[in-house]
């Protein structure tokens, strides 16, 4: 069909793949069988789209260092910034807690300010 339409063999792809996935059972059987080959290839051809459209050349342009440092710096900058995370509940924790929560809002407010 795709083929009479003049349409790309993924539309044909895509399309058998959503009437298959209408059949009961279908969905789980698939997730099971084949979930960890599609999270290899996933990562594989991620990767692969992503890394083939770096400029390897002009990592050795001296601005693109200069950028990369000054990112840098940024990121270290404001790491300290989330020791200023307000605390807006008492410490009501247990006894055996494992953890202090304020820290740990404290580290994802200083983790998220550097993404």
């Amino acid at each position: 069909m795709m083929y009479y339409t003049k349409a790309s063999y993924l539309t044909g792809a895509f399309l058998a793949g959503l009437s298959f996935s209408q059949v009961e059972g279908v969905h789980h059987t698939f997730v099971t069988e084949a979930g960890p080959v599609m999270e290899w290839l996933l990562r594989i051809f991620f990767s692969a789209s992503i890394g083939f459209q770096v400029p390897i050349k002009m990592f050795g342009n001296k601005s693109v260092i200069a950028w990369g440092f000054a990112f840098y710096a940024s990121v270290l900058g404001k790491l300290p910034i989330g020791m200023f995370a307000p605390k807006y509940e008492d410490d009501t924790r247990p006894a055996n807690y494992p953890f202090n929560p304020f820290t740990r809002d404290v580290i994802i407010t200083s983790v998220a300010m550097t993404c």
